[in-house]
């Protein structure tokens, strides 16, 4: 379990570590493996653009959360969906962020 910090582009080393150091959103699934079973993956402020979109947590049990409230947009431009899951077993938690845009969910 680890809180691992993703950008909506990559920022310095792109390693997760730290906000000055987030991974870029196109490496979610990293991410989502960094933090693994029961972490945290905290998104900095920004707006990030879903298309079609999986939080899958790989299986684990992810917090997907706004590092700060609201400060960290979902949005899309076309009718989209974000796909949470899949779960077998797993429980994934979205926090704090703003939507904006056509996006329904999925689990």
């Amino acid at each position: 379990m680890a809180t691992v910090y993703i950008a909506p582009t990559a920022e310095g080393s792109a390693n997760g570590s730290s906000p000055e150091n987030a991974y870029g959103f196109s490496s979610l699934t990293t991410a989502e493996s960094d933090a693994g079973n029961g972490g945290t993956i905290l998104f900095t402020d920004g707006s990030y653009t879903i298309a079609n979109t999986t939080f899958s947590g790989s299986n684990n049990n992810i917090t997907y959360k706004s590092l700060n409230k609201h400060g960290a947009t979902l949005t899309s431009s076309s009718p989209t969906t974000l796909t949470l899951g899949p779960f077998g077993g797993s429980d994934i938690t979205l926090q704090d962020f703003k939507v904006r845009g056509a996006i329904s969910y999925s689990a």
